[in-house]
């Protein structure tokens, strides 16, 4: 009887490290898809950024060439907008990897409690 409900104990116990293993599956997937998006908007916005500030340096170049105005200030401004803008999309696709590599840590280990506590039968 004793060993019966070890057995029974021991069995819950991996079952209930099976479910945790499943929900730590679904939330990183959840939780990719999420920053994947968000990735995808403040790489989208810097982008835009970049675009809004060298279409005023190819319209002063036009406008130079036509003979009007001095676009070196602007050029200037684009550059380092430029750099800044891709500084950000480096940072953020860093924090998204280093943020999935945290959550695979996690779940090997899961996983490794599980392997153990069924070798353990």
């Amino acid at each position: 009887m004793v060993d019966k409900t070890k057995k029974e104990l021991e069995e819950a116990k991996v079952e209930k490290l099976k479910i945790h293993q499943r929900a730590l599956r679904k939330a990183k997937k959840v939780n990719t898809e999420f920053r994947k998006g968000m990735l995808t908007a403040v790489v989208a916005a810097f982008g835009f950024l970049i675009a809004l500030v060298w279409k005023d340096v190819i319209v002063t170049f036009v406008d130079k060439i036509v003979g009007e105005g001095i676009f070196s200030g602007l050029l200037i401004k684009a550059v380092i907008v430029t750099l800044i803008a891709v500084v950000g999309i480096m940072i953020a696709n860093w924090a998204f990897k280093q943020k999935e590599e945290k959550e695979e840590k996690e779940i090997v280990k899961v996983e490794k409690k599980v392997e153990k506590v069924e070798e353990k039968k």
